[in-house]
């Protein structure tokens, strides 16, 4: 049983590859072309429109390419549910973890936690800390 991609598939991914490069060196080169490639306005120019070529162009593909049935299951599984969002709390969770005892090791010293313990005291001043504070 042989796992050879069609010609039309073949041909689908050097659609997909070339319309993400493309799109991300025309855009990359618009902060050089007006002489901000050095600046921080090119640098967000450059990250949230050139970085979102993938994710662009793959939706464009399926929107096109797919059929009405395919393109239903897909964004299904695209779209993420509340199942989901426990892996992103837990992953966050973990990232915190990991930052905090990496920064504990490198500084040589550890954090006193005082904002979680005053947290843990008295849990309805984190309402207060979520909407005052900037």
């Amino acid at each position: 049983m042989k796992n050879e991609l069609s010609k039309k598939e073949t041909k689908h991914l050097w659609i997909f590859f070339a319309a993400t490069i493309l799109w991300t060196w025309i855009v990359g080169m618009i902060p050089v072309m007006l002489g901000i490639n050095n600046t921080t306005m090119g640098d967000y120019l450059f990250v949230f429109t050139a970085s979102i070529a993938p994710s662009c162009v793959g939706i464009i593909m399926v929107l096109k390419t797919y059929t009405k049935e395919a393109r239903r299951d897909y964004f299904e599984r695209f779209i993420p549910t509340w199942h989901g969002a426990w892996f992103v709390l837990l992953y966050l969770a973990l990232f915190i973890s990991l930052m905090t005892g990496a920064l504990s090791l490198s500084l040589g010293e550890s954090p006193d936690f005082q904002t979680f313990k005053g947290f843990m005291q008295n849990p309805l001043s984190e309402l207060s800390f979520i909407f005052f504070v900037q």
